[in-house]
């Protein structure tokens, strides 16, 4: 429904809006202030209730003439939904006893779009615009997206007895969870490549590890949480057992163009060429991924190394060198056309390590 100003109310000068563009007014709520002519201050109503989209024209110190549209007042499109409530205009859309997704009445919310807290959908176009303005500001920071796992990429867990001498180990974790005793190994040179990492590429967790194993390894390796901040992605939220790139498009909307993997796994990306496959980590002897998804398989995974020479390696170093390459390659690309090139392309150029 438009909300158009009548001939009594034109010649009025708008002074201000009382309500903010895309919220839920009801019945009579006051929508808009102007003042009139003669000096007196009036307030203009909401006919029906409804999601309110106010005109451009209708801002303050505009002057009011008569048939000018001030605003539109439509029902509510139900376009971000937590837990099958809107969150729009507060309906439980869940069907009375029904479970988790039964809803009573239709929503155009269907993405999830935030890494921990899948039970928060929003509309596909509303997806497209969030989408889009994540873009534009990844590219305006001159970075790229980089999508992390974690066992056997930058750690190494084991819930076994192990005796710690910090004089030969470093870097290992202890902690308990889920009633057991866990250490985690952390990869030589984690530190140093995620913080350089930081600054060329927007970082996300991706990890079949449950969510409070997966944020308890995000407290090891991002304390201050600069490095991830609450881009975490857990067995908990994934969409598939078995693939990680179910959830990309929701993360994504606006497309992968600008992502690049790193992963010891090839078959969980579905052998994306976005990937650079990394040798297996294990410091650990006999203990594989203790992570590993349902039904996985390991063959045709490089060879590990022994827990002799893990505090030897050196893969994230060069894992590093690469993802500098794939970041200047892009954006001198980039500079030069204003065109978005696929990042694929150039991590295709790049073997496994």
């Amino acid at each position: 429904m438009e909300v158009r100003i009548k001939d009594a109310e034109a010649g009025g000068t708008v002074t201000q809006r009382k309500t903010t563009d895309g919220s839920y007014v009801l019945k009579d709520a006051v929508v808009l202030e102007y003042k009139t002519p003669s000096g007196e201050m009036v307030k203009l109503k909401a006919p029906i209730e409804g999601v309110v989209t106010f005109d451009r024209a209708a801002k303050r110190g505009a002057e009011m003439v008569q048939d000018m549209l001030i605003a539109r007042i439509e029902p509510c499109q139900h376009a971000i939904v937590i837990k099958d409530m809107c969150a729009t205009c507060g309906r439980d859309l869940r069907e009375k006893d029904g479970r988790a997704g039964q809803r009573r009445e239709a929503a155009t919310a269907n993405v999830s779009m935030i890494h921990h807290v899948p039970e928060l959908i929003v509309s596909d176009h509303l997806a497209e615009e969030i989408g889009s303005a994540d873009l534009k500001h990844i590219l305006s920071s001159r970075k790229l997206v980089l999508l992390v796992d974690l066992d056997q990429t930058i750690i190494h867990t084991t819930n076994r007895p192990f005796k710690i001498d910090p004089n030969v180990h470093t870097d290992v974790h202890t902690y308990r969870m889920f009633g057991t005793e866990y250490h985690t190994k952390l990869r030589p040179y984690t530190h140093e490549f995620l913080e350089h990492m930081s600054a060329l590429y927007e970082m996300h967790i991706i990890t079949y590890g449950q969510r409070q194993y997966a944020h308890k390894i995000a407290e090891i390796i991002d304390p201050d949480k600069t490095l991830f901040a609450h881009r975490i992605l857990s067995r908990d939220e994934l969409f598939s057992a078995q693939h990680k790139t179910r959830n990309l498009k929701a993360l994504f909307p606006c497309g992968d163009q600008l992502i690049a993997i790193i992963d010891d796994r090839a078959d969980v990306w579905q052998f994306s060429e976005a990937l650079i496959q990394v040798k297996p980590y294990r410091f650990f002897k006999e203990v594989g991924d203790i992570n590993a998804p349902v039904g996985g398989t390991k063959e045709g995974l490089l060879p590990v190394d022994i827990e002799d020479d893990a505090e030897h390696d050196r893969t994230l170093e060069h894992v590093e060198r690469m993802l500098v390459d794939v970041h200047s390659n892009f954006y001198k690309h980039y500079d030069q056309t204003k065109e978005i090139r696929d990042v694929k392309l150039r991590v295709m150029t790049h073997f496994i390590i």
